[in-house]
């Protein structure tokens, strides 16, 4: 979906990402879901089995149905920081298009595109994980 260009200069943000403590999963999951570890899964993994810049996942047990999911927990901030990220991406692409600045792609659409998955990720997460749990 992004330009090479993209892909190349973000490999680092793969690597050496950081972990929310448990403590603040149970915190999190609480405020932003209303809902508690401990009753709604038989298992949780304390530590997450994997995690990313923008969230990390948790292995759990469900238990009204046994059904085994993942559970993918959004950092804190991390929308606020994407928002301000992606608005900041988008400012001085505009100001580069306005001066005549152009890369051989369409930067501005991208990101624009960028921001809007972005943005539906985050509604269709939220929603699919109120749904199921």
């Amino acid at each position: 979906m992004l330009p090479r260009q993209y892909v190349d200069a973000l490999k680092f943000v793969f690597e050496d990402c950081h972990v929310t403590h448990y403590r603040k999963v149970q915190v999190l999951m609480k405020y932003q879901l209303g809902i508690s570890v401990n009753t709604t899964f038989a298992e949780f993994t304390e530590n997450p089995v994997a995690s990313a810049t923008i969230a990390q996942v948790h292995m759990g047990l469900l238990k009204i149905s046994g059904t085994r999911v993942a559970i993918k927990v959004q950092h804190p901030r991390s929308a606020e920081l994407m928002s301000s990220d992606i608005g900041n991406m988008l400012c001085v692409s505009q100001l580069m298009d306005a001066l005549g600045l152009r890369p051989p792609f369409d930067n501005t659409g991208v990101l624009r595109e960028y921001a809007h998955q972005v943005c539906l990720s985050v509604l269709i997460y939220c929603f699919s994980f109120n749904r199921k749990c």
